[in-house]
């Protein structure tokens, strides 16, 4: 049952979830003016992302999904509803593809991407159509190792730095040296191992 109420003075906002039409589930919840519409861009996103990903599974087996109206909000309270029903979903076994607890967060399959182009292609170039080419989940998680190998050395550097109390240039030159080996390894690795559980799959 659509949960509705009613404001004066502020425009509706509709929090909606996109079903299965295979299964009946609901894989995302968002908020629009016009849900309608807004499947339209859902259908036309060529993000790589989990909800894009469900979606184009569908798509290819002939299929769309459909809107289900779960409550009309408002301009001012939409943040927080579609917040709770992402959580109402998830505790109720929704299999959302939801990347966020909501509020905020539509262009997040876009700032990974960034992220991506920005920080870690430039390392290694000609990994750039491997790296594009993982699923949203992946690529967050070649990022965080990428980060963490990075920290790693960071930490080292500036654990001398406190003890000597003054920068070391020449120590710094050598520790962004070794950063960018440990990222390009982090990346090597993560491929590795990312070969190995695609043929244990």
């Amino acid at each position: 049952m659509v949960k509705e109420v009613i404001h004066h003075g502020v425009e509706n906002v509709f929090i909606y979830g996109l079903v299965d039409p295979i299964d009946g589930e609901i894989y995302y919840v968002g908020q629009s003016m016009n849900p309608h519409y807004r499947l339209s861009q859902h259908l036309a996103q060529k993000a790589s992302c989990p909800k894009s990903e469900w979606i184009n599974d569908l798509k290819l087996a002939g299929l769309t999904p459909c809107v289900k109206i779960l409550q009309v909000s408002n301009t001012e309270n939409w943040v927080q509803d579609e917040k709770e029903w992402i959580a109402y979903g998830h505790e109720h076994g929704w299999p959302l593809t939801n990347l966020t607890n909501g509020g905020e967060g539509s262009s997040l399959c876009r700032r990974i991407d960034y992220g991506l182009r920005q920080y870690i292609i430039p390392i290694m170039p000609h990994m750039e159509s491997a790296i594009m080419s993982l699923k949203s989940n992946q690529k967050l998680d070649l990022m965080c190792a990428v980060a963490i190998a990075s920290m790693d050395e960071m930490r080292e550097y500036y654990s001398i730095v406190l003890c000597s109390g003054k920068p070391n240039w020449k120590l710094l030159k050598g520790c962004l040296k070794r950063m960018v080996e440990s990222e390009e390894s982090a990346v090597s690795d993560f491929f590795i191992g990312h070969r190995q559980r695609s043929k244990v799959l």
